[in-house]
C-alpha cells in the first residue's frame, strides 16, 4: 500500500468530519480532506 493510499484509509474519515463540523460544507470539506491527504503524502515520500 503506497502512502497516500494508507494516509487515506487511516485518517480522511477523521479530517473530513473536523473540516465538515467547522466548515459546514460538505464540497470544501472534502476537497481540503483531498488537499492534506495529497500534502502528507508528499512529505512522506521526500
Amino acid at each position: 500500500m503506497d502512502s497516500m493510499e494508507e494516509i487515506y484509509q487511516n485518517h480522511a474519515k477523521a479530517i473530513y468530519s473536523f473540516l465538515l463540523a467547522r466548515l459546514q460544507d460538505a464540497d470544501t470539506a472534502e476537497e481540503l480532506t483531498q488537499e492534506t491527504i495529497m500534502k502528507e503524502a508528499e512529505k512522506d515520500d521526500m
